[in-house]
């Protein structure tokens, strides 16, 4: 009996030791379940999880980190982030050989809202994932009558913790474009700057402060923003955006009062009518095309800026395309430029520094006019006009006026900014009323004689290359 003692308490060891390894390997299997519950959990509040505990670890001094949150917020509900800040963007340029240090970024954060862009609209679950971390946002907005563009649409949006960031919303429009609309076409913008404590002074800065506008759409990449690690999308060519963004001005051609006009006078909806408008557009788009290629900036002008600003179209019986340019844009490749792209040279009228005026026409035989403008020391505006059988002179005269783009007829083009005021200039208030029978030397409400041409120069100021008939 006594020689069994030691196997007994060996025995009894070894059942002690497996009791424990079985404990505490059960006890290790339910950390692991714990574990892997509490992960489904926090994924199931990945949000409110991540972010609440993002912010908790954040060093509220630096501005960058504001932005590393609207960054990630944005990127995890799959949105790609433009950077469009224009004096940010600058400085980029300025300093690429550089390696800029972080305050060189900040200062853009700091002191002022920074603009970034997006290119679809920003859904109310991603502005809630905001308001769970404290960040307050607005959202801009307008309302749109166009093809594309129908209704209530957001602009902008507004966010805020604490630094401001402008998120504006590229949309997609003809011609390889995007349009971007105006903050204070929304009636609410100066009380929606107040319930977010932002200045206007913080985004008078931005692209969206100051008008409506529309710019080629960018080849863009991804780059770190210099002295961050940070990567956003950048435009490839910056200092072409810096230009195109510096005159992107947009005014929308008015739809209600085409339908008003349609309404009121009818459509011209014949065969010739539509065959000529058809024709018409082809002739203008040949000559944006030649102009553009020259860098040659131009206008719609005369009666094809008078179907522009009452139709949104061309004036069936009007029988010819219309164009400004300033004679400073002038050059000896036009005529050569025209004739390649099949236009024709039908008249040369005038000199480049006196009322010189130039006509094309290609296979359809309308003719294309463009007319060159001067800038008289009051700041006014004139173009010039030449009769041919007699050599006398008018001139027409415009008050000041800027450049705006529009799309007419799905074409990029430029018009007076100030489209009505321009328009009543040349053909008096009752310009929405239809008028068929119109002379050049008469009819325009602004048009004045203008001396004579002499007839000695009449051989270099009165070209006739084709038929008028």
């Amino acid at each position: 009996m006594l020689k069994n003692v030691p196997f007994f308490f060996t025995f009894r060891k070894r059942f002690i030791r497996s009791r424990l390894q079985f404990w505490l390997f059960l006890g290790l299997i339910t950390l692991l379940l714990q574990l892997i519950i509490y992960l489904i959990i926090l994924y199931s509040m990945n949000d409110e999880f991540q972010w609440n505990w993002y912010s908790q670890n954040l060093n509220f001094t630096d501005p960058v980190d504001d932005l590393d949150i609207v960054k990630q917020v944005l990127s995890d509900h799959g949105y790609s982030i433009y950077v469009t800040d224009r004096d940010l963007l600058q400085n980029i340029f300025q300093d690429v050989s550089k390696k800029n240090q972080k305050c060189s970024i900040c200062k853009y954060i700091d002191s002022r809202t920074l603009e970034l862009a997006v290119s679809k609209d920003i859904e109310h679950e991603v502005f809630e994932a905001f308001k769970r971390i404290g960040f307050h946002s607005v959202a801009f907005g307008c309302t749109k009558n166009t093809e594309d563009l129908k209704g209530e649409i957001t602009t902008a949006y507004l966010i805020k913790r604490h630094y401001s960031f402008l998120i504006v919303v590229f949309r997609k429009r003809e011609s390889n474009t995007w349009w971007f609309g105006h903050m204070k076409n929304d009636v609410n913008h100066s009380e929606k700057l107040t319930s977010i404590g932002v200045p206007y002074s913080n985004i008078e800065h931005t692209l969206f402060a100051h008008s409506e506008g529309l710019i080629e759409k960018f080849k863009a990449s991804w780059k770190l923003l210099p002295g961050t690690h940070l990567d956003f999308l950048l435009p490839v060519n910056i200092s072409a955006f810096l230009l195109d963004s510096s005159r992107c001005r947009f005014v929308e051609c008015n739809e209600e009062r085409a339908d008003r006009f349609n309404r009121t006078y009818g459509r011209l909806q014949t065969k010739s009518a539509h065959r000529f408008r058809h024709k018409a557009f082809k002739l203008l788009s040949k000559a944006k095309a030649v102009l553009d290629s020259l860098n040659i900036e131009f206008w719609l002008n005369s009666g094809t800026l008078l179907g522009y600003a009452r139709e949104c179209d061309i004036i069936a019986h009007s029988r010819d395309v219309d164009i400004g340019t300033m004679a400073s844009s002038y050059s000896d490749r036009i005529e050569p430029a025209m004739n390649a792209r099949g236009l024709s040279l039908m008249l040369r009228l005038g000199r480049p520094n006196d009322s010189l005026e130039l006509s094309f026409s290609d296979q359809s035989a309308i003719k294309l006019d463009i007319f060159f403008f001067y800038k008289d020391s009051d700041g006014t505006y004139w173009n010039g006009g030449t009769q041919v059988k007699s050599g006398r002179k008018f001139k027409y005269s415009f008050p000041p006026f800027a450049l705006c783009w529009t799309l007419f007829k799905s074409l990029k083009v430029k018009v007076p900014c100030d489209t009505e005021k321009f328009v009543e200039a040349n053909y008096g208030a009752d310009w929405f009323t239809p008028v068929t029978k119109w002379d050049w030397k008469s009819s325009p409400f602004n048009v004045q004689p203008n001396g004579q041409w002499p007839a000695t120069e009449w051989p270099q100021v009165i070209q006739v290359f084709q038929s008028l008939a």
